[in-house]
């Protein structure tokens, strides 16, 4: 059922998902993976607060499941509950140090705050377990752009955005780096790039 359920949402059909994932936690209720893929795909149905009814009913049953954290500091993000989204992201990697995901999610969250040291220190902690991972070159870059290190900034979102040409937040960071650089043809294309492919995007750097 997973499967089905990944392939739908792989080719964004959404109702199709949907109706696999009800008839997965009808059959296993207390699976925390089929209540995880439930939110998900509610939660890309805009149904924030239906995906995030089911994770809570889902960590009644497994409040020790990291991953249902993680889940429900994605669906409280897309609510813009930062501190609410930062206590769930906290307790999911106590639950799991190895959770690579919720390290990335703190360290953007951080960013968001405008805590540079802070991300910094979670994307080291990340990187102890994907040191080559293009979400880390990606806050790594972020944190440069902050700090007016252009050339740094510059490096690493390029390098994350060719491994992750789709992301909105690269080419936002890409325009301010490309900018600070004095590229100002190509500081306009990247925020055009950006406005285009998600004009509602939440940058990262705050």
């Amino acid at each position: 059922m997973q499967e089905l359920i990944l392939q739908a949402l792989g080719r964004n059909a959404l109702d199709e998902a949907l109706t696999l994932a009800r008839q997965w936690i009808e059959q296993e209720p207390d699976a925390p993976l089929a209540a995880t893929l439930l939110a998900t795909v509610l939660r890309r149905l805009d149904k924030a607060d239906e995906a995030l009814a089911v994770i809570d009913q889902a960590l009644q049953r497994s409040p020790d499941e990291a991953a249902l954290h993680l889940q429900r500091a994605t669906v409280l993000l897309s609510q813009r509950q930062i501190e609410q989204a930062n206590q769930a992201l906290a307790q999911s990697t106590t639950l799991d140090p190895n959770s690579f995901d919720s390290y990335v999610l703190q360290a953007n969250l951080a960013l968001v705050r405008g805590d540079l040291d802070e991300a910094e220190r979670i994307s080291r902690l990340a990187a102890l377990l994907d040191a080559e991972h293009p979400q880390l070159a990606a806050i790594d870059g972020m944190v440069a752009l902050h700090r007016n290190d252009a050339d740094r900034a510059l490096s690493l979102l390029s390098t994350a955005a060719a491994a992750m040409p789709d992301d909105p937040r690269l080419s936002y960071g890409l325009g301010f780096a490309f900018r600070a650089k004095g590229h100002l043809a190509f500081a306009e294309q990247s925020f055009r790039k950006m406005l285009e492919s998600q004009p509602n995007a939440l940058p990262i750097i705050g």
